[in-house]
């Protein structure tokens, strides 16, 4: 099981979009993915077409069992349409405003990451959706990732808070290894938290400062950086209709994008 985050402390950068998308790709692929909604805004579980619902809290603070916490998506909205329904599965952990209370219950900063441990053989990828604001939520996040995906435009307020990310999950990663050295849970081992990706979404190929500021993603980051995502109208229909684009339009080039970027996931879950 691999656990890999979508984070950038800047929000509308296509942090919930890309959680879903990959999410539902995996699953489309045969895969058997959990969806975490970290989020008090609850977009993730939105998108996703569910309703609000305090599965995260219930599940951390409540200290609910999965089957209780945990909502299924039907396969209808996670395969390729006029193909069979997939094998794969997909589930969520919701979110709704109680969320923000996670992160002021006092919680052991390993409490996601043992409870994800009771999934082991069940669940082949979780991908947790975080909120744009640093708060202990991310510290729960970051005791619980093996990877993060960091998708972020190509403007400069996006670019910064990406520069706060990166330095963040170098924070973090030290700071998980001392919390396990002092930890008395039954946690033995704990991954160091890799970067998987850089994802430039929402990308204007004619305008100067995004093709500019690519050019300078490339250069310090080199093989890190995935293919960009075009700036497309079928985003934003697909999140009033929530569907991913591949269930939308299966042939279109927002679609091949889906792909591209699940090519790199898979990656990540074979090394």
């Amino acid at each position: 099981m691999i656990v890999i985050t979508l984070l950038n402390e800047k929000g509308g950068v296509g942090k919930t979009t890309w959680a879903d998308h990959i999410a539902r790709a995996l699953a489309a692929r045969g895969k058997r993915v959990l969806l975490i909604d970290l989020d008090p805004q609850g977009h993730a579980t939105l998108r996703t077409g569910l309703k609000w619902d305090s599965g995260i809290y219930d599940l951390l603070v409540r200290e609910e069992s999965w089957e209780y916490a945990l909502e299924p998506i039907q396969p209808e909205k996670f395969s390729i349409p006029r193909e069979r329904l997939s094998r794969g599965k997909l589930w969520v952990l919701p979110s709704n405003r109680e969320t923000r209370f996670v992160g002021l219950a006092g919680l052991n900063t390993f409490i996601l990451a043992k409870r994800l441990k009771e999934l082991e053989g069940q669940i082949d990828l979780v991908v947790i959706d975080s909120s744009p604001t640093p708060s202990p939520l991310h510290a729960l996040a970051y005791m619980a990732t093996d990877y993060i995906v960091y998708p972020t435009e190509c403007a400069f307020l996006s670019m910064s808070g990406l520069g706060q990310s990166l330095l963040a999950r170098q924070l973090a990663d030290k700071n998980k290894e001392d919390e396990l050295k002092r930890s008395d849970w039954p946690i033995e081992k704990i991954s160091h938290i890799s970067v998987a990706g850089i994802l430039p979404t929402k990308f204007k190929a004619n305008t100067i400062e995004h093709t500019e500021n690519l050019d300078k993603l490339h250069q310090q980051f080199g093989d890190f950086v995935w293919p960009e995502i075009r700036n497309r109208v079928i985003w934003d229909t697909s999140s009033s209709y929530c569907l991913p684009v591949f269930n939308l339009e299966p042939r279109s080039k927002a679609a091949a994008e889906v792909w591209e970027v699940a090519d790199r996931v898979e990656e990540v879950l074979n090394a």
